[in-house]
């Protein structure tokens, strides 16, 4: 698990994009390197197994904190589904990164998990 230090994610395929709209993404675009990349935008409460057999994403992007959920559960509802892809959590700029590394190794388990970090006035301005 290692923090984003302003470096794009190699990327492609699909990416199931939890809690984040289009525009979100395309704001992200310097820190998450999506441009070959099939990207769908789910509401949190959509997020299922028929969904992700459905689709078979490469990549699941999700803030660190949705409303109402955050990455711990999206990693746990994927982990029942039995996904092993990537997980990729965005957050503003965090004082200590490797906390939220070392507790999400405890969820994200099975799957490639990166916390990806921007600077808030990148979505502020989408």
């Amino acid at each position: 698990l290692a923090a984003n230090e302003n470096r794009a994610l190699q990327t492609g395929g699909v990416a199931v994009c939890i809690g984040l709209t289009a525009s979100d993404v395309v704001a992200l675009g310097d820190d998450l390197d999506t441009g070959n990349m099939q990207c769908h935008a789910v509401p949190y409460d959509m997020l299922d197994e028929i969904l992700l057999d459905k689709l078979r994403p490469d990549q699941v992007i999700t803030p660190l904190f949705g409303d109402g959920y955050d990455a711990v559960d999206v990693a746990e509802d994927l982990s029942l589904f039995g996904y092993s892809g990537q997980l990729v959590a965005i957050s503003p700029r965090l004082p200590n990164p490797k906390i939220i590394e070392r507790e999400m190794r405890e969820y994200a388990y099975a799957m490639n998990f990166e916390l990806v970090m921007y600077d808030e006035k990148v979505l502020l301005q989408a």
